[in-house]
């Protein structure tokens, strides 16, 4: 329980929870299960709503959320959001969740990652010119 557990979702044209808290944790089933997520049709970019859908579902307790514990998103983003990320943020905030933004290219909205990332958000938000392949 005191140990670091990790869940990966994808956001496009639908949110996807590919793992959850209640996968296993131990870090071959990690690197083995993340090699094999397919990936998902591009869709809209809809910040917002990839945030809601972690926090309400994929960080829940349904799915091995542990209700104490201090909880991160880290979101990889590479173009504007065409939905609001304001009420998002907030909810994460409520829900103790930390996120930290991967603003990734040139065509990301600044303000937007200066809201998700809230409070502290210049120590939050990491900034790539492209990701390696």
């Amino acid at each position: 329980p005191n140990t670091t557990h990790v869940s990966v979702l994808q956001y496009g044209r639908a949110n996807t929870l590919e793992m959850s808290w209640k996968d296993s944790q131990n870090r071959e089933d990690l690197l083995n299960a993340v090699d094999t997520i397919p990936r998902r049709e591009d869709g809209p970019s809809k910040l917002g709503e990839a945030v809601l859908f972690a926090v309400q579902n994929a960080m829940s307790e349904a799915h091995g959320g542990r209700p104490i514990a201090s909880k991160v998103a880290v979101i990889i983003v590479s173009d504007k959001s065409l939905d609001t990320v304001q009420p998002a943020a907030y909810s994460a905030a409520l829900q103790r969740v930390s996120v930290f933004p991967i603003g990734v290219g040139s065509q990301y909205d600044e303000g937007e990652l200066q809201v998700l990332a809230g409070h502290s958000a210049s120590r939050k938000i990491i900034r790539l010119s492209q990701i390696g392949r």
